[in-house]
């Protein structure tokens, strides 16, 4: 009876969050309901997760929050944001990755939005580790 309210109760945290009890994995996913689809970027984290361990290690211990939001990057009161890219960005001292908001479901997306989350876990673990 216990494995089943365990297993209900991740079931129900992924359907807004990120959770891998496993791999000690939690990411609060701010989503944009309205423009955007969480869907994509739990996807995007099990890619990273299947395609490379250090990458997803790297996201799980240095990612906090990923926020399906404009990037804070372009307040103009803000000068620490990475921002490699139009599709997101990545605030220097926090823990937290932005994704510009999509409807799309295609592959291209997820593996697009894969890539953008890498490269902002990998800054932010740069950052904290200087």
């Amino acid at each position: 009876m216990m494995i089943i309210v365990v297993g209900f109760s991740v079931w129900l945290i992924n359907l807004f969050d990120y959770l891998d009890p496993f791999n000690l994995c939690y990411i609060n996913i701010e989503s944009d309901v309205t423009r955007g689809n969480t869907k994509t970027i739990h996807q995007a984290i099990e890619q990273i997760k299947k395609a490379d361990k250090s990458d997803y290690r790297n996201l799980c211990h240095f990612v906090n929050v990923i926020s399906e939001n404009l990037c804070m990057a372009d307040d103009p009161n803000r000068s620490s944001a990475w921002r490699d890219d139009v599709s997101g960005c990545y605030l220097r001292g926090s823990k937290v990755i932005y994704l510009n908001p999509s409807r799309a479901v295609d592959e291209g997306t997820i593996a697009h939005r894969a890539r953008i989350i890498k490269i902002y876990s990998q800054k932010s673990k740069n950052f904290w580790q200087q």
